[in-house]
């Protein structure tokens, strides 16, 4: 899967959309073996070294804020848990609150 970003504010957003099953598979992969719930249910997950993050929290899939279209998340954090960077990753098929999409 090709996420690759284009830069716009602090963060960046994904040139390409991903379908929900290869956003779960990639999401699975980046955070590798030991990835953990980091939110209790919320769907922020961070990998065992807590360097790697993959978001698919409620208002990301609902298209609630920036970029208002359905997405999710793949983030990068330094040593003490700052994020370095974070990728939103736009669903191909879904619309957002905004009909955008």
């Amino acid at each position: 899967v090709d996420i690759a970003p284009h830069k716009r504010r602090s963060s960046l957003v994904s040139e390409h959309t991903i379908t929900m099953e290869d956003a779960m598979a990639t999401g699975r992969a980046v955070l590798g073996e030991g990835m953990r719930d980091a939110a209790k249910g919320r769907g922020i997950f961070r990998s065992a070294d807590n360097r790697r993050g993959f978001r698919i929290d409620p208002d990301s899939l609902a298209g609630g804020h920036w970029p208002d279209v359905p997405h999710v998340h793949f983030e990068i954090f330094d040593e003490a848990g700052k994020p370095l960077a974070n990728n939103h990753v736009p669903l191909a098929g879904l619309r957002g609150r905004r009909g955008e999409g």
